[in-house]
């Protein structure tokens, strides 16, 4: 059974739905749009408007070898052929 360690605070049901209808918008729209939406929501939601969302391979192999060694034999391995993403398995929002 799932452990909570933190729970949120707790929201009116007119929040919620705010919640849930902006998540949904944003979805939305990276799907339809892509890089751009998704650029947009980062600079809104998070101040954040880095030059190229894809992470060098180079920073991706430095950040595997830190991680501890058991729980690398249970995470999933993003290779430079993932073009910086966490699963190849997925495509990517602009790919389809």
């Amino acid at each position: 059974m799932a452990e909570h360690l933190k729970t949120g605070w707790p929201q009116k049901v007119e929040r919620q739905q705010e919640v849930i209808d902006t998540v949904s918008r944003i979805l939305r729209e990276v799907e339809r749009e892509g890089e751009p939406a998704i650029r947009r929501w980062s600079a809104r939601l998070d101040g954040w408007e880095p030059p190229a969302f894809v992470v060098p391979a180079e920073r991706i192999k430095a950040a595997a070898e830190t991680v501890d060694d058991e729980l690398a034999e249970h995470a999933p391995r993003a290779t430079p052929a993932d073009s910086g993403s966490a699963s190849s398995s997925r495509p990517s929002p602009t790919s389809a």
